[in-house]
């Protein structure tokens, strides 16, 4: 399977270290009008958008977000995650359909409006050493 790896610009957000290790990669600005125009230069989603945000408290897990709501309305994912229980077997991971307010949740919609669904949010720690286990199992 072939994915666009999205995550946000920052050398010490996780996120960018586990994307940066993707050829298929974006980086979101971490503001919410820098998130719509980078969304808008991401012109294929190929199998399906992996956007990955942190999320501090969370240690030695991932959050997969099911759904994102903004401004009222509510997206879910079309996603096919099952693949997830094999990537990340050897991980914790909680599945989550009560969205935040924050840059990630925007970013998640905004990708899942774009693409029609397409999309998957997954909150990782803040950890190198986790971000490592999880890019070996992505590769």
């Amino acid at each position: 399977m072939k994915y666009v790896y999205v995550g946000f610009k920052g050398k010490n957000n996780p996120s960018f270290y586990i994307v940066s290790q993707f050829q298929d990669s974006f980086f979101l600005t971490n503001s919410f009008g820098g998130i719509e125009k980078d969304i808008e230069n991401i012109k294929t989603s190929e199998d399906g958008i992996l956007l990955f945000g942190l999320k501090p408290k969370l240690k030695n897990k991932i959050q997969i977000e099911l759904v994102s709501k903004y401004q009222g309305q509510e997206l879910k994912t079309k996603f096919d995650f099952s693949m997830f229980n094999r990537v990340f077997e050897e991980v914790e991971v909680i599945y989550n359909t009560n969205p935040t307010n924050y840059l990630c949740n925007f970013a998640y919609y905004k990708l899942l409006e774009k693409f029609n669904g397409n999309a998957i949010l997954i909150h990782v720690p803040f950890s190198k050493e986790y971000a490592d286990k999880i890019i070996s199992k992505l590769k």
